[in-house]
C-alpha cells in the first residue's frame, strides 16, 4: 500500500496528538455534515485534526497530512457523493488504510448520502470518477491503491445515514463511538497493578445499572486510604463515555472549606451545562429550579470525591430523585 501513494509513513509509538481524524470531501459536506460533527466533536473535548484549522499556509501538504492521519488514533472517513473525485482524499484514505493494516489504527466509515456498495464495487459516480483518475497520467502508480483502500474502508463497519432520521441522530451516534472506542484504547497507568482492585471494581459496576428513566446514586464509604477515589477514579474512566456530561470533582471537603459550597456548586454548573455565568443559577441551598430541570433532562456522571456531610451534596446537586 505504500507505493500506491505519495505520502509516505515513518509510524512510531509516540501518544497520539489527536483523538480523530476527518476525511471528507469538502464541497460535498463541509458546510453542513462536517461543520456540525466537528462542533459536536470539540464540545466532548475531542483533539480533532480539520484540515481548515490545521494546515498551516505554505506547508508541504505531502508532509503535513500523513503526519496528523499517524498522529490520530481514529480517523473518520465521510464517504459522500463526490468523494472518489477527490484524488486528494484518496490520497488521505490510502494512508489511513495503510495505518489501519499497519498497526491496526481504527477506523470508522460513514456512508452519507451515498450506496456502501457503489464504494465496495466502484460502480456508478465512483466508476465515472476513476475513469478520469485513469486518463491523469499524475494518477497512473495510484489508482490501483486508491480502488483498494476504497474497497477496503467500504467493508469496515460503519454508519449509514438512511438508517437514521436525520443528522443530529447520526452524529450523536458516530461521537458516542468514537468515545467508547477511545475509552477501550486507552489504559490507566497504574490501575492494572492496584492489587484487590478488580473485584470491587466489577461489584460496584453491578449495582451501578444505568437506565434513560432512572437516577442512580451510589455512595462508596470507608476509611481513609483504602482506595476509594481510585476505585471512583476507574469507574468514571470506564463509563464516562456512555453520558451526555461528566464532572469529577476533587476534594469537596477541602474545596468547601477554602471556597465554599457556592463556588463549587458553580464549578459544577459550568462543567456539565457549559454556562459561561453559572452564577446565576445557584443560590446558597442548593440549584435553582430550572437548573434542576434542565439537569434532568441529560444524562449525566457526576462524581463527588472527599465528602463528609450530607449538606455538601444537597447543596451541589440539590436531592437527586
Amino acid at each position: 500500500m505504500a507505493s500506491s501513494s505519495s505520502f509516505t509513513s515513518s509510524l512510531t509509538s509516540q501518544p497520539c496528538k489527536y483523538d480523530v481524524f476527518l476525511n471528507f470531501r469538502g464541497e460535498d459536506t463541509r458546510r453542513n455534515f462536517i461543520s456540525h460533527l466537528h462542533a459536536t466533536l470539540c464540545q466532548k473535548d475531542l483533539q480533532t485534526f480539520f484540515d481548515d484549522d490545521e494546515l498551516k499556509r505554505g506547508e508541504e501538504i505531502t508532509r503535513s497530512l500523513p503526519q496528523a492521519i499517524q498522529d490520530s488514533t481514529v480517523p473518520v472517513l465521510v464517504f459522500s457523493k463526490n468523494y472518489a473525485s477527490s484524488s486528494w482524499c484518496l490520497d488521505e484514505l490510502a494512508e489511513i488504510i495503510h495505518c489501519h493494516r499497519s498497526h491496526g489504527q481504527i477506523v470508522i466509515p460513514v456512508f452519507y448520502e451515498v450506496d456502501p456498495s457503489h464504494l465496495r464495487k466502484q460502480s456508478d459516480d465512483v466508476s465515472a470518477a476513476f475513469v478520469k483518475h485513469d486518463q491523469n497520467p499524475k494518477n497512473a502508480h495510484k489508482t490501483r491503491g486508491w480502488r483498494d483502500a476504497l474497497t477496503t474502508a467500504a467493508n469496515l463497519c460503519g454508519f449509514d445515514s438512511k438508517d437514521f432520521r436525520n443528522d443530529h441522530m447520526l452524529i450523536n451516534k458516530i461521537v458516542e463511538d468514537i468515545l467508547e472506542k477511545l475509552n477501550q484504547s486507552m489504559t490507566w497507568d497504574g490501575y492494572e497493578n492496584l492489587v484487590g482492585m478488580d473485584s470491587r471494581i466489577e461489584q460496584i459496576k453491578k449495582v451501578f445499572t444505568i437506565t434513560p428513566l432512572e437516577v442512580c446514586v451510589l455512595g462508596i464509604w470507608g476509611m481513609g486510604g483504602v482506595g476509594k477515589t481510585t476505585i471512583a477514579e476507574v469507574i468514571y474512566n470506564m463509563m464516562s463515555y456512555q453520558f451526555q456530561s461528566c464532572c469529577f470533582v476533587r476534594n469537596v471537603r477541602q474545596q468547601a472549606e477554602v471556597g465554599g459550597l457556592m463556588k463549587l456548586q458553580e464549578e459544577l454548573v459550568s462543567k456539565v451545562l457549559g454556562e459561561e455565568n453559572p452564577a446565576k443559577y445557584t443560590f446558597s441551598a442548593g440549584p435553582r429550579p430550572f437548573l434542576k430541570v434542565r439537569l434532568g433532562r441529560k444524562k449525566m456522571l457526576i462524581v463527588l470525591d472527599d465528602v463528609d456531610d450530607p449538606l455538601q451534596i444537597e447543596s451541589l446537586i440539590g436531592d437527586p430523585c
